[in-house]
């Protein structure tokens, strides 16, 4: 097992040498030799394990094979929008070649597996616990050195949350690394691409409120992913702050066939907030998508799912709008808007069935 250590200038997080010259060879041996021995008696899990009994009813929701169903059938695929243009550093050129028929077949059929990647949504998961925990408070070392020092194990091949790291304060306590230093060690010691040790301007309020004002949603989420674990508070803030947006504004084809869709979807349901999202399906003549959201709804909320299901398994074929029609009554709420609209698409489709008479008529006659 091997170990780096640090001591960390208070306040800038600035670093200094690797091993510096308080500590000798023998000293640094004892370090570990002290660390190894809280190693054994701590189940390599610690991190995590106060994270699984933390767990939200949400979040095992997500999870639902059911609930990832409908949420990838509600993301879309147009490929159009999937391998659309984007702001990248190198630009990729467009290759042009001559296929028969079974190689056209073959390519078609990698480009969607490449689809399913490309929107393979982000997890949903409960806000991390504090790990923080005192292990040993040694007052002789109090003061003896005006830096925190960080004890980390750098074995190669351990994942990031495992790792053990503790921070020996200056007052001679010993206690396990906060959330934060883990993830700014971590990223010392094993740097993602893309993923900067301190905190990007970006996502501070005032500049992500300008962000969102032009439109940036989308960029937005794909740089949280990039810096943040998914159960990271910063990550749940920033993702609930973007889609709260679309939500508020109507800007749902933003993220339509992206990977972010689906964690858009599962937050106004799971916050009980579907109606606009409705209101937009029924403008876009998106019947079965109506459907797909109710189910989900009833799922998260399972107060009257028993009646939706009836009313749905009818053999009538206003079974989906009776559902909906279930929805706004049972919800509870103020529902104006959706019923104006429930109301257009029930106009629009006696308007359309009307001209399909008409022009049998036409052409019987």
């Amino acid at each position: 097992m091997a170990f780096g250590v640090y001591p960390i200038i208070k306040l800038n997080w600035a670093w200094r040498l690797p091993f510096p010259t308080c500590y000798s060879a023998t000293s640094t041996r004892l370090w570990q030799t002290k660390l190894r021995q809280f190693s054994s008696d701590v189940p390599q899990t610690v991190p995590v394990g106060r994270e699984a009994k933390a767990a939200s009813s949400v979040e095992k929701a997500f999870f639902q094979p059911q609930v990832q169903s409908l949420l990838q059938n509600l993301t879309g695929r147009l490929t159009e929008k999937v391998f659309g243009r984007r702001q990248v550093a190198k630009i990729r050129t467009s290759h042009i070649r001559l296929l028969t028929d079974e190689e056209l077949d073959k390519a078609r059929r990698e480009k969607l597996k490449e689809v399913d990647m490309v929107l393979q949504m982000p997890p949903v998961m409960a806000e991390r616990q504090p790990c923080e925990e005192v292990i040993v408070e040694d007052p002789r070392l109090e003061e003896y050195n005006s830096s925190r020092h960080v004890f980390v194990d750098i074995t190669y091949g351990v994942k990031p949350r495992k790792r053990y790291m503790v921070v020996r304060e200056t007052n001679g306590t010993l206690r396990r690394a906060s959330w934060e230093e883990r993830d700014k060690l971590n990223q010392i010691y094993f740097p993602i691409s893309g993923r900067s040790i301190d905190f990007p301007l970006v996502f501070e309020d005032g500049n992500l409120k300008a962000a969102l004002d032009r439109g940036f949603h989308h960029n937005i989420l794909d740089r949280a992913c990039i810096q943040f674990e998914p159960d990271d508070p910063n990550f749940i803030r920033i993702c609930h702050t973007v889609y709260d947006s679309i939500n508020d504004n109507r800007n749902f084809s933003l993220l339509e066939s992206t990977r972010h869709m689906g964690g858009l979807i599962f937050r106004i349901v799971s916050i009980g907030k579907p109606e606009n999202y409705l209101i937009y399906l029924l403008q876009k003549d998106r019947m079965d998508s109506v459907v797909d959201l109710l189910t989900l709804h009833y799922i998260i909320h399972p107060e009257g799912a028993e009646e939706f299901a009836s009313i749905l398994s009818s053999n009538d074929d206003g079974g989906p709008l009776a559902a909906l029609k279930h929805f706004i009554k049972s919800s509870g709420q103020t529902q104006g808007n959706l019923q104006l609209a429930m109301q257009a698409y029930q106009e629009d489709q006696r308007q359309m069935q009307e001209e399909e008479r008409v022009e049998n008529r036409r052409s019987a006659g």
